[in-house]
């Protein structure tokens, strides 16, 4: 075996290399020791190359390095927080070279990656499950990893100023990064954001979800009202969360049901934690939002077993702090149809991969380490009155896993005539029975009626 080693600078053209094998001894008793020349031909090398940009769905981002996204020549995202505050930006790295790579992360003050930020700046590299990190780790190609940068300001920055930061990806191995430009504008002004705007179906006598992040991005502490502006056709209750489980807001409870001292949850510089209500002056009860704190909102739509099919309800909600220095809206626009298919995913760890739920399923992330596995569960259900057909659950592991032990079908309506194909890390269960759905005498496949839910669960291992 011949093994040869590139290095990435290495032009792609082929390479040839010659190989001789001679004897050093004829043990036939002849004087002359015998030899035969050989020629190998190495074709080009791995291309490596890196995108990193604040958004998954930006422009140019894992396209095999056809176009940069967020390059650094302009400011991509500015956020706006007071002097001490954390402002936090969502960063993507994709590896677009032809192979695996290991990227370091870092952040500048200028394009050139020579300038670090003034003194009193700081920045912390999370990952997802909110561990502290450096780097992506082994990333393969045409992978992308999420993770967030939480710039503190400075505390004795100066009110208007702002800053550039220049978050960079750079590998250990081949030498190649990207970097891109954000910005932090530093502001004693009050401001807050309500998104995003949500649209989704809705099933006669049912009920429909929207979720909301309200944030205080200003630079003053603020509490913040709720109120319906309007909505056109359909009910509604506005609901907020009460309690933090795994990580995460859990029980959610109507507005009209609490009153000032009763709990709240918000994230506050990076952790959920629970916090009283307050009162808005007037009988009714504000949200406290420190700079750059954020809640949720859930936005609880319901339709009246009257309600036609393809109305539409239009709900407007407006937060605003109690002085009126700030306000955001948001708009949730739903439809009644006569059928919705709703799914939910939930998650536990298998700590060991001994092939049991150590911790009850939540749809929170679930935080495991190398070695561990990650059971999923997955729950598909008519939310309408009317069947559907050709129902069919897909997922696939994530990278740094893949699938463990066997994909199940945990629950169907009886008899249950569902199965799954596992193509290496990903998979397809059809859920679900025959029925004539449309009464034209010939059976549709895979059908769920009004009310009818499946369930699948598979477990990835954890490289």
């Amino acid at each position: 075996m011949v093994e040869a080693v590139l290095p990435f600078t290495e032009p792609a053209s082929p390479h040839l290399l010659g190989l001789l094998a001679t004897s050093t001894a004829d043990l036939s008793g002849g004087a002359v020791n015998v030899s035969d020349p050989t020629t190998l031909s190495i074709g080009s090398g791995l291309t490596p190359g890196v995108d990193i940009a604040n958004s998954a769905s930006a422009t140019g981002l894992n396209d095999s390095g056809a176009e940069n996204a967020d390059p650094d020549t302009a400011v991509t995202t500015t956020l706006t927080g007071a002097p001490g505050y954390t402002v936090v930006f969502d960063l993507f790295i994709a590896n677009e070279g032809s192979g695996p790579d290991n990227f370091a992360l870092a952040v500048f003050a200028n394009a050139a990656a020579t300038t670090d930020l003034p003194d009193g700046w700081s920045v912390a590299f999370i990952a997802l499950d909110g561990t502290p990190i450096t780097a992506t780790g082994r990333l393969d190609a045409g992978n992308v990893f999420a993770y967030q940068a939480r710039v503190t300001i400075d505390p004795n920055a100066a009110d208007g100023a702002t800053q550039s930061v220049f978050f960079q990806a750079s590998s250990f191995d081949t030498g190649v990064s990207d970097i891109k430009q954000d910005a932090v504008s530093v502001s004693a002004t009050p401001a807050i954001t309500l998104t995003p705007d949500q649209f989704g179906q809705i099933a006669a006598c049912g009920r429909k979800e929207h979720l909301h992040t309200l944030r205080n991005s200003g630079g003053t502490s603020e509490s913040v009202t709720l109120t319906t502006v309007s909505q056109s056709a359909l009910a509604s209750e506005i609901r907020l969360p009460t309690s933090v489980l795994s990580g995460g807001p859990a029980t959610y409870q109507d507005v009209d049901l609490l009153a000032p001292g009763d709990p709240v949850a918000v994230l506050s510089s990076g952790s959920w934690a629970t916090v009283s209500l307050v009162t808005d002056g007037s009988g009714g009860l504000a949200i406290p939002l420190a700079p750059g704190d954020e809640t949720r909102i859930m936005a609880r739509i319901l339709a009246s077993c009257g309600a036609a099919p393809g109305t539409v309800d239009v709900l407007i909600l407006e937060a605003e702090t109690l002085d009126g220095d700030a306000q955001a809206r948001v708009t949730d626009t739903t439809t009644v149809a006569n059928a919705r298919l709703d799914i939910t995913k939930l998650g536990a760890l298998d700590t060991s991969c001994l092939g049991g739920a150590d911790t009850a399923f939540d749809d929170a992330r679930v935080q495991a380490g190398p070695g561990d596995c990650v059971i999923w569960q997955s729950a598909l259900k008519n939310a309408g009155v009317e069947s559907v057909c050709d129902v069919t659950a897909r997922d696939a592991a994530p990278a740094f896993t893949s699938i463990f032990g066997s994909v199940l079908i945990t629950q169907q309506p009886n008899p249950g005539t569902g199965l799954c194909n596992v193509n290496g890390n990903e998979f397809a269960c059809t859920l679900g029975n025959s029925i004539d759905n449309d009464g034209d005498s010939t059976d549709e496949n895979h059908c769920l009626r009004g009310g009818e839910e499946a369930q699948v669960q598979f477990s990835v291992s954890i490289e």
